[in-house]
């Protein structure tokens, strides 16, 4: 296994633990935040924190909601599938850092026969997608 796809692979493990810790974003915003460290109920996000995760949060929302479901005119509901998205996105970006830094501190890694024009990000990115693709069969 390359060095790149056990990155790839902590991505994907980073992601299933936020998303289990979070499960639900809406439920982060509404609940948790009103607690502090401790466990005492009072609101910590200051009123620009809030309004900066919320148009984050949006852009997750408006990006996701884009995407269609090939062979119909459906469309992914990106405010239901947010908290996956966003949980998904932290771990990809952390996987590809941690990633970035292995190359940094060992070199580039050698070039997968057939696919020698893509760099080692490139295929940092190429493994991630393929671990995540799936077909599901439509039923007739």
């Amino acid at each position: 296994m390359a060095d790149s796809e056990i990155l790839q692979a902590l991505g994907i493990l980073l992601r299933d633990e936020a998303e289990y810790t979070h499960n639900r974003i809406d439920e982060l915003m509404l609940q948790r935040r009103q607690f502090d460290s401790i466990g005492n109920l009072r609101e910590w996000w200051d009123s620009t924190v809030k309004k900066r995760f919320e148009e984050r949060a949006q852009c997750f929302i408006n990006q996701y909601g884009k995407i269609e479901v090939p062979g119909t005119a459906l469309r992914i509901n990106g405010k239901l599938t947010q908290g996956e998205n966003i949980a998904d996105s932290g771990g990809l970006k952390q996987a590809f850092s941690a990633y970035r830094n292995y190359l940094k501190k060992h070199g580039e890694e050698r070039r997968i026969k057939g696919l020698e024009q893509f760099n080692n990000e490139q295929m940092f990115f190429l493994g991630y997608a393929l671990v995540r693709h799936s077909v599901i069969p439509v039923s007739d």
